[in-house]
């Protein structure tokens, strides 16, 4: 599909070259450099937006992927750019998340109690304040289903729409020890890490050492973290100790939320 549409676009570039080598008709001045390389005027382009999108076929099916043709010089349409976008962010939600949280987003979380309410808010205003850009995050707290993971991977959408560095992960407890650390160090990388349950790495000290370095390094150099994880809050200090632990409290916003697990609410499946 990408060669088509690149051969499409070649083709259609040649027969306007050809246009312009033609010669001149008698009584018509011959092109001047300035008018073959003039960019389009505001009206050239919105007439061929115009007659371009009277015969869209849809952004999915586009031949010229999203490349508008007006006066020698191709256009971006905007349609085709926001469909190739949320198609983008689509797949890397895809590749990274839980399948059953691929169509997760702020619009589809249905916040129960008061806590899950204050933390679907804390989740947009991360993202309305950048707070991501000066390092500060979020550490969502508490049971199973409560929709801690739903929020996170809707942070991470909107993160992965608006073009900043962002991973998601999870944690990484099978494998040889080079491969965990070597997952664990390529973590300290993106300007923004998602990472869910948070503190199920108990059970093998090497890898909570490489955590603790982890989210050290993080807070060193202002790189956001927004995390989940069933401990609670005394759990967590427990621990991480008092000097990580005061250090993520100065950076994030350490939130506990409460509610029944929304998987067990209704189990007549079939």
């Amino acid at each position: 599909m990408a060669n088509q549409n690149v051969n499409s676009l070649i083709r259609n570039l040649a027969n306007e070259l050809k246009d312009t080598m033609r010669e001149p008709e008698p009584d018509r001045e011959p092109l001047t450099y300035e008018e073959i390389t003039r960019p389009p005027t505001d009206e050239e382009a919105r007439d061929a937006i115009a007659a371009c999108m009277r015969q869209c076929p849809g952004p999915d099916k586009c031949n010229s992927a999203g490349a508008i043709f007006a006066h020698r010089y191709y256009i971006s349409c905007n349609r085709y750019k926001k469909w190739s976008d949320n198609q983008r962010t689509q797949l890397a939600i895809e590749k990274a998340v839980p399948l059953a949280l691929a169509e997760a987003s702020f619009e589809t979380y249905e916040p129960k109690t008061e806590t899950q309410e204050k933390a679907l808010a804390v989740g947009k205003r991360f993202l309305q304040k950048e707070a991501y850009m000066s390092g500060k995050g979020i550490l969502f707290l508490g049971p199973n289903g409560i929709g801690k993971t739903h929020i996170a991977v809707s942070i991470f959408r909107e993160l992965v729409r608006l073009h900043i560095p962002v991973l998601f992960a999870r944690p990484k407890t099978a494998g040889l020890y080079q491969e965990i650390e070597a997952y664990y160090r390529r973590l300290e990388e993106p300007k923004v890490l998602i990472y869910d349950d948070l503190g199920t790495e108990l059970r093998k000290d090497f890898i909570v050492d490489l955590i603790f370095g982890l989210l050290d390094k993080r807070i060193a150099e202002e790189k956001s973290i927004v995390a989940t994880s069933n401990l609670t809050k005394a759990g967590l200090r427990k621990w991480v100790g008092p000097r990580i632990f005061s250090r993520l409290s100065e950076k994030n916003y350490i939130l506990e939320i409460d509610g029944e697990d929304h998987r067990l609410a209704h189990r007549d499946l079939f």
